[in-house]
């Protein structure tokens, strides 16, 4: 029985792979159990999810033509659906309910999202399936075979051939009789689908594919909900194939999800005034921000016990664990407040996205504050699932902001954490000019120092991120090992990279290990390729490329090297694309007890860090120019530096089509920003000139609507005839 509103990730994971791939559940053992897992609840990370996707739907990247698109369709629809997670409120909902509303509001959305081109192949109408969802298998039958005008037997003798050439010899009456049945009952397992594929059927397969996966999802559901979904479904059908932006779709759900509520959801789902009140003197009690009482700590407990009787049989509001937990945090007892945040968000999740949201803030950061590792990598795999990027490489200075000790309960001692407190914020600062005369230790050569930030670095590091290249020399003489990493990762070629030590760079790079070169650091995601991009030095970059670094490895805000270089080309004329660029290059900069936000979530300290900088003033609009006219100039480095450092990118195997946030590629990200000479680059090796963002837009309508129509005949007249032909028929949204 399902105990959550929203499907599960792992649901919509385990449905995709049952339905779009063969498994033997009888000598697959392991894969059964896992996806059973995945069907209740199990938290999966993003990288395994991903994984498994391409493990198991893989294969439909050998049918060009039909397949790739439905993979990938798959691979967006579970990767949209976080959104819908984070952002709907459900939680004064019975889970049937919701679930039901789940189905009329989304399911024709997510039909029609899939790419239709194989049922157009073979002259199949989907308009009216709903009528009927038993007999959609039938019906491509009955479509393929009127339209190659071939009966049944004819059929199977073709089939036969094509399956012995592809596979083995098969009987023409074991295949034709197959085919009567399949066209009869609509039964086809996916292995048979699999089977026609293999044989070269490829538009057929697909359409088969795709239409047992609708019988298989409509057939099981109610006649009354088939009808109450009708009416969406001729909307779609009348207003195009593909869905919705989820933000939209989110908003049309949470709009159905309220009106239900109000006109039919029990009182036993609704928070009274007195219930409200309650709640909010216990929110009072237990803000970490404000100053205590004498006497608060006893009555934050008294209500506390108050609202478990009150609340007892009230399984409709949400977040009382969350007072609980904020509770013992400020009385001391950190691990009973990991309890409580857990059975917080145990409760919300696929509940009530806005409310998950707040829980897992402190959730996640008292776990790594504790350094609870099962908690902190089960909700930590979840929000990286639904496309939370996390940053707690300072848990204490980030707990310490979140949880203050000058507001813990008067009863609380608070000596002990106020110890603490003052460690994190020491080990964020550095005096870089303390370690100029320090002498390196060459009798152990390896030796891990205390004092150089929030963790032991190797001499190594030391001096190679202080550019002190003939102590580095002496450390390599000693034996040094060039590929030992700090506790987050980083290595000395790194640390040599950060400071733009060409010397050390030198020293170091012929002596590490590929495996090294390519490390990402623990938390900042930090590369030696993308610091060399970001500092913009060209000799390093190729240096790097020819020692085989990826030059599509993904570094700080989850980008690629060539996209974080495209990033330069910007002229920032507005203060909003200002703020945006320089919040985003400066975030990693600031330690954790100095930002304005004590979120785990970069998406959230970006957001503080935006706010921050709407203050208008004097000094803020000197400021404001003067990194304009940095970055604008290319951060200190020319345009024809930075587009070298874009070619040797593409030349190592970069990709100009990456997808990022948005749907953003490198080429996408060129248009929008108007340099000519990028966008030629680009498509000189490869770019899309067809590809869209998540909402639709082109290369094209980038041009247009941000400002630089003086591109755009250049742009069509480089571009093949069928792709401008294409771009001047379908340019983006409400551009026809």
């Amino acid at each position: 029985m399902n105990k959550h509103p929203l499907p599960f990730m792992g649901e919509l994971l385990e449905f995709a792979i049952r339905t779009f791939s063969h498994v033997d559940d009888q000598n697959e053992a392991a894969l059964k159990k896992d996806l059973q897992r995945l069907k209740t609840g199990t938290t999966i990370s993003a990288e395994k999810l991903g994984g498994m996707l391409d493990t198991h739907l893989g294969y439909l990247s050998a049918y060009p033509q039909f397949g790739l698109e439905i993979k990938e369709t798959i691979q967006w629809l579970v990767s949209d659906y976080s959104v819908l997670v984070l952002n709907l409120n459900c939680h004064n909902l019975p889970v049937s309910d919701a679930r039901e509303i789940l189905v009329q509001e989304l399911a024709a959305d997510v039909c029609f999202a899939f790419p239709l081109k194989a049922l157009m192949e073979i002259g199949v109408n989907p308009q009216y399936w709903l009528d009927n969802p038993d007999q959609v298998v039938p019906e491509i039958w009955a479509a393929f075979l009127e339209q190659r005008n071939v009966s049944i037997p004819t059929f199977a003798k073709e089939l036969s051939i094509r399956l012995a050439q592809a596979r083995n010899t098969v009987e023409d009456k074991s295949v034709e009789y197959n085919l009567y049945r399949w066209q009869k009952t609509g039964k086809m397992n996916v292995r048979s689908i699999l089977q026609l594929l293999e044989a070269g059927y490829e538009a057929l397969g697909i359409a088969l594919l795709y239409g047992n996966a609708f019988q298989r999802f409509w057939a099981r559901q109610s006649p009354e909900l088939r009808k109450s979904a009708a009416s969406n479904w001729s909307r779609v059908f009348d207003h195009g194939p593909r869905i919705a932006k989820s933000k939209q779709v989110a908003e049309r759900l949470q709009r159905a999800f309220t009106t239900h509520a109000t006109d039919s959801a029990p009182a036993a789902h609704t928070e009274t005034p007195e219930e409200a009140e309650i709640l909010d003197r216990l929110k009072t009690l237990t803000n970490p921000q404000s100053a205590k009482a004498i006497g608060d700590r006893d009555r934050a407990a008294a209500i506390l016990e108050e609202v478990n009787l009150l609340f007892k049989e009230h399984e409709g509001v949400d977040g009382l664990q969350i007072y609980a937990g904020r509770f013992h945090v400020l009385d001391g007892e950190f691990k009973q407040a990991i309890d409580a945040f857990d059975k917080a968000c145990t409760r919300q999740a696929y509940r009530n996205g806005p409310a998950m949201r707040n829980t897992l803030e402190p959730l996640l950061v008292t776990a790594a504050f504790m350094k609870d590792k099962r908690q902190l990598k089960k909700w930590a795999d979840w929000a990286e699932a639904m496309g939370l990027k996390l940053d707690l490489y300072r848990p204490d200075a980030l707990f310490y902001r979140m949880f203050p000790p000058e507001f813990y309960y008067r009863e609380t001692d608070t000596g002990p954490h106020k110890t603490t407190q003052s460690k994190a914020v020491q080990g964020n600062i550095v005096c870089t000019e303390d370690w100029l005369d320090r002498k390196p230790d060459l009798q152990h050569p390896d030796r891990q120092v205390k004092g150089y930030g929030t963790t032991a670095q190797s001499q190594l590091y030391i001096f190679a991120h202080t550019n002190q290249p003939e102590k580095v020399s002496k450390l390599l003489d000693a034996g040094a090992n060039p590929d030992l990493l700090c506790p987050n990762l980083g290595s000395p070629l790194l640390g040599a990279v950060r400071a733009n030590s060409s010397e050390c760079f030198a020293l170091l790079l012929p002596k590490t290990d590929l495996k090294i070169i390519n490390q990402r650091t623990r938390q900042t995601g930090r590369t030696c390729l993308g610091e060399a991009v970001s500092n913009g030095n060209i000799d390093m970059v190729r240096a790097l490329l020819g020692y085989r670094a990826d030059p599509e490895l993904r570094g700080e805000m989850d980008v690629t090297p060539l996209y974080q270089a495209t990033e330069f080309f910007a002229k920032i004329e507005n203060g909003d694309q200002l703020r945006q660029h320089v919040n985003q290059a400066t975030l990693n900069a600031v330690p954790q007890w100095m930002r304005p936000s004590a979120s785990p979530f970069i998406d959230e300290q970006l957001n503080a860090m935006r706010q921050r900088a709407q203050t208008d003033n004097a000094d803020h609009r000197i400021i404001a120019d003067e990194v304009a006219n940095f970055f604008n100039n290319g951060a200190g480095v020319s345009l024809k530096t930075r587009l070298g450092i874009a070619k040797a990118i593409l030349e190592a195997g970069g990709s100009p089509n990456a997808k990022h946030q948005g749907g953003f590629t490198p080429f996408l990200l060129a248009a929008e920003q108007g340099t000519k000479e990028a966008i030629d680059l680009f498509l000189d090796h490869g770019a899309n000139p067809r590809d869209t963002t998540d909402d639709g837009q082109t290369a094209l309508s980038l041009l247009l609507t941000r400002g630089h129509s003086e591109l755009v005949e250049g742009f069509l007249t480089k571009l093949p005839k069928t792709a401008a032909t294409f771009l001047m028929q379908n340019p983006g949204p409400g551009m026809q």
